[in-house]
């Protein structure tokens, strides 16, 4: 069954290659590890990105996932602690509903640093899109990855070619020269490491680092939002192109 493209009329920041590509390697990933694959993701907001990922489990008629969301914003969201800020969960529902996945998911309708026993500890696919402050991707790394099995996967969302600088400063501190992660794609502003031996040659590492220093930041020239512009569409068209099986 292909990816459905009703998923993009979820409202959501992920772009629709991203949709997708959590789709596949969603799919991928219950193929690799088997029925009782686990999944979770940390920041589920209107469920663009849940749905995209429990529509494959659903497909595969395996797997489950956890969605972890408060559902009442975060400190980059405009009206945050205003009491102004409307909950996303009764939508995030009807989504569910909509299209028919709720089978396949866990919710858990709760902050993340809150939710740590509630995930069981034999992880194989996390996605990481709460809170983007330091402190708060740092926290979310530090409790969930390490539930990671071999072979799992590890994913950062606004992490390159964007305005926020904070993930990928995480993903420089702890998981770019990390022995046990390596990288396996770059999808719009998604970047996906798996844990596996780290094979990334220094100097990929050394390059990509200043690439993102460049590229990345809420106060970027028009040089560098063009630079970040033709990197995310490379990156996607690139790893979307060996994603399907080619060389």
């Amino acid at each position: 069954m292909p990816f459905n493209k009703d998923i993009n009329n979820i409202k959501g920041l992920i772009h629709h290659h991203e949709a997708r590509f959590l789709y596949e390697l969603a799919g991928k990933t219950v193929a690799q590890f088997g029925n009782n694959s686990i999944l979770c993701e940390i920041g589920c907001f209107y469920g663009k990105s849940t749905v995209s990922i429990a529509s494959a489990l659903k497909e595969k008629g395996a797997g489950i996932l956890y969605a972890i969301d408060w559902h009442q914003g975060s400190r980059e969201l405009p009206g945050f602690d205003t009491g102004e800020y409307p909950s996303t969960y009764e939508e995030f529902m009807n989504n569910l509903k909509k299209f028919a996945v709720k089978e396949r998911i866990k919710i858990i309708n709760s902050k993340s640093e809150d939710s740590v026993t509630a995930v069981p500890e034999r992880l194989h696919f996390l996605w990481i899109d709460g809170a983007h402050d330091y402190d708060a991707v740092k926290a979310d790394f530090d409790n969930y990855a390490r539930k990671i099995t071999k072979g799992g996967y590890l994913l950062f969302h606004d992490a390159c070619w964007t305005d926020y600088i904070e993930p990928i400063e995480v993903i420089e501190n702890e998981v770019l020269d990390n022995p046990d992660y390596t990288l396996y794609a770059c999808v719009g502003n998604t970047m996906v490491f798996r844990k596996t031996p780290n094979r990334l040659p220094g100097w990929k590492r050394y390059l990509l680092r200043q690439l993102f220093r460049y590229t990345c930041g809420e106060y970027r020239s028009l040089p560098q939002k063009i630079l970040s512009f033709g990197l995310f569409r490379l990156t996607t068209l690139w790893t979307t192109w060996r994603h399907n099986g080619h060389k």
